[in-house]
């Protein structure tokens, strides 16, 4: 899946263009500096507020099978005034 979405960059989810990039845990990262690696992740730049896991998975069907999304909690600008 992850290679067909690499092909077939870019990707307009909505009318926004977003990035998707190989990604690989930080040690296996290390060990290959080869640019064509296996992944089995991709993480996605540039979503907008409204892109849910399921617009996602609807998306990136397309290329494959999802087997997960996880979208990171969005915090806001003054977070550090938030954290006691």
């Amino acid at each position: 899946m992850v290679d067909k979405a690499q092909e077939n960059r870019p990707h307009v989810i909505d009318g926004k263009t977003v990035e998707a990039k190989r990604t690989l845990p930080r040690p296996e990262r290390e060990v290959s500096k080869n640019k064509n690696f296996l992944a089995k992740k991709i993480f996605v730049v540039g979503l907008k507020d409204n892109h849910d896991e399921a617009c996602l998975t609807e998306y990136f069907s397309e290329f494959g099978k999802v087997v997960s999304i996880k979208i990171p909690i969005k915090l806001p600008e003054n977070v550090e005034d938030l954290l006691l």
